[in-house]
């Protein structure tokens, strides 16, 4: 009976253990199904993750292509026209490469100025130069830039500005080159004809220019964009349109005097290097014949091939509005209109600029300016701002100071002359 509770007992036992082993066996089967589940269920994620990746490359790649297609909308237009205004001008037009380097001194300069282009990329910007100052726009960015034919800066964009690295700048130049018995046509016409030199020299200053503003500390930390950003943005188009005024009418002191600042009350002056001769109108009122024959006739020779009207916008306005003694409208046929990316205005293809600083139409006010703006008037401006940040002193606000240097001086009064109006 012992042996056999013993053979009962291990019988058991060994029962025991085979359900032991079913059921481990199970629970390895049961993780292997987890695990098979698991890689299963990673590589499901896995795949829709590079689906997502996928999709969302498709998306930014289609974003990039509509962005780089909006971006480039009328760019071979801009190219065409480009080219087209260079050969008019007899220079090379630009393709390929060429274009591309062009492209890039161009932005170079526009970075940090003529003086920090290279030798190359001047020689490049050289092809590109207007006869009325400054360079052609390239046609990648030329969408970007606002037409300046109507921004109210004329005398600005035309004269010559320069980039001082000192405190002055001292320009010399020959007062005689373009004298009223005109000098440079008779050296032409008589081989034995001697040019008597006189020079001249203008001292270019740089006076302080700041612009000051004071933000809340609460406002910069509740607003939902970058106000600080903001704010030194419009600093600095502040600090422009107030140097473009003051290239117009500054009153020289702590500024620069402005090219209207110099011209003489008198009408019909002696003409001479350091005053704007003044040209009185035929009549009381603004004509055509003031703009087609009383101030280019009055103007040197040697100042009509780059020589430009500048006037104010109401002027020009007033212009287009008189009538002839039938109540039409007299609009002068020398008058042209480009109509494109920008609204032009040339008058006998003379380029008609806008300044609010220049006077309206009244009596005795010098209501147009006529001459070569660039060889007339000098600017001088050290590279940038300097930014000063006052969190100590203004208690809850700080204080932004932007902070430049600049300077302007009338070299050759000859250069433009201004119509007076009648009394």
């Amino acid at each position: 009976m012992s042996q056999d509770l013993n053979a009962q007992i291990l019988n058991e036992i060994k029962g025991m253990s085979d359900g032991q082993t079913s059921i481990q066996s199970k629970i390895e089967a049961q993780e292997a199904t987890v695990a098979e589940m698991k890689s299963f269920q990673a590589e499901a994620i896995s795949e829709v993750k590079s689906k997502l990746g996928a999709m969302e490359t498709e998306m930014a790649s289609r974003r990039q292509a509509s962005a780089k297609k909006s971006a480039d909308a009328g760019y071979e237009a801009r190219l065409e026209k480009f080219n087209a205004e260079l050969k008019g001008r007899g220079k090379t037009e630009l393709k390929g490469q060429e274009l591309v380097d062009t492209t890039i001194a161009y932005k170079q300069y526009l970075r940090v100025g003529e003086n920090g282009c290279s030798s190359e990329q001047k020689s490049l910007l050289n092809n590109i130069t207007l006869t009325d100052g400054g360079y052609l726009p390239v046609p990648e960015i030329e969408q970007g830039i606002i037409g300046r034919e109507w921004d109210q800066h004329g005398i600005y964009d035309a004269i010559s500005k320069r980039s001082m690295g000192s405190n002055s700048l001292i320009f010399n130049f020959d007062d005689a080159d373009y004298s009223t018995d005109s000098e440079y046509l008779n050296s032409l016409a008589n081989p034995t004809q001697e040019h008597d030199p006189v020079y001249k020299q203008a001292t270019i200053g740089s006076f302080e220019q700041l612009w000051r503003f004071e933000v809340s500390r609460s406002l910069l930390e509740d607003v939902n964009f970058n106000l600080e950003a903001d704010v030194l943005a419009k600093g600095r188009d502040g600090s422009m349109r107030q140097t473009a005024a003051q290239v117009a009418i500054g009153d020289g002191v702590n500024r620069p005097k402005g090219i209207l600042t110099y011209v003489d009350g008198a009408a019909a002056q002696a003409e001479t290097y350091q005053t704007i001769q003044a040209v009185e109108s035929a009549a009381a009122t603004l004509g055509w014949n003031d703009i087609l024959n009383v101030l280019p006739s009055s103007l040197t020779d040697g100042y009509l091939g780059n020589a430009s009207y500048v006037m104010n916008k109401n002027t020009f306005y007033s212009l287009l509005t008189t009538t002839d003694t039938t109540g039409n409208f007299n609009i002068a046929n020398q008058i042209n209109f480009f109509s494109g990316d920008k609204l032009a205005v040339s008058i006998l293809g003379k380029k008609v600029r806008f300044d609010a600083a220049v006077p309206t139409v009244a009596a005795n006010a010098n209501s147009i300016l006529f001459g070569d703006f660039e060889q007339a008037y000098a600017f001088g401006e050290r590279t940038g701002f300097s930014l000063i940040v006052d969190n100590v002193t203004s208690g809850m606000n700080i204080k932004y100071i932007l902070r430049r240097r600049n300077d302007g001086r009338l070299l050759q009064g000859r250069a433009v002359k201004a119509l007076k109006m009648h009394a």
